[in-house]
């Protein structure tokens, strides 16, 4: 285990808040680590449509920063169509570093992680940034509302009260392509621990509702 992995681990298994210092530098280290390019599997709700003047189709997979981006894009449709990879990225490193985003630890496939939320510049959503400690990437970006991020597992490093004021979205995102692509997905181990991240954060969205 990584020093960065181990460090976020103690507060995890020690159910401890950080220090102000201590969550400006999580953070810090965060808004500086990539978002992961390991190869995940494309969602059923994609197949068909083209990437790079491909077409894709069951069993395609993508770097995992692509894939996010096209669920953002064409699976949720809280992006624009026309947003690179970068810009995407660029997006959630704001997250990470907006004044009044709130951090979450917790296990998942028992391994350290955060996830990071911030209003998203559109009224009733947030953006919402997955961190894994293990791999040191970025590995899940999306906008959904306040009441659909549920971490029942996870320690709290704020009050969450910045979203308790967000009011209705001001969008209808439907989100039931999630419980297909969870369907999808094979369960067990996997040779890829970004497969099997990818997959329990799937599992974790379609249980709070998204």
């Amino acid at each position: 285990m990584s020093n960065q992995a181990a460090w976020l681990a103690q507060f995890i298994d020690k159910k401890e808040g950080m220090s102000p210092s201590q969550q400006r530098r999580l953070i810090t280290h965060i808004g500086r680590v990539p978002f992961s390019t390991d190869l995940v599997a494309v969602d059923p709700g994609l197949w068909g449509g083209f990437w790079h003047f491909d077409v894709i189709a069951a069993g395609y997979t993508l770097p995992a920063v692509e894939l996010a981006l096209l669920r953002a894009v064409r699976l949720d449709q809280v992006w624009p169509a026309a947003t690179t990879v970068e810009q995407f990225v660029g997006d959630l490193r704001q997250t990470i570093g907006h004044p009044q985003a709130e951090v979450w630890l917790l296990r998942v496939i028992d391994q350290p992680c955060a996830v990071l939320a911030a209003p998203a510049g559109q009224p009733g959503l947030i953006t919402v940034v997955w961190y894994c400690a293990t791999t040191n990437a970025l590995h899940a970006g999306y906008r959904t509302a306040p009441d659909r991020l549920s971490l029942p597992q996870a320690v709290a490093q704020g009050s969450g009260a910045v979203f308790a004021t967000a009011g209705p979205a001001s969008v209808e995102i439907d989100q039931t392509w999630l419980v297909d692509s969870l369907e999808q997905t094979s369960e067990g181990r996997s040779e890829s621990l970004s497969v099997e991240l990818d997959r329990e954060i799937l599992r974790i969205r379609v249980e709070a509702g998204d």
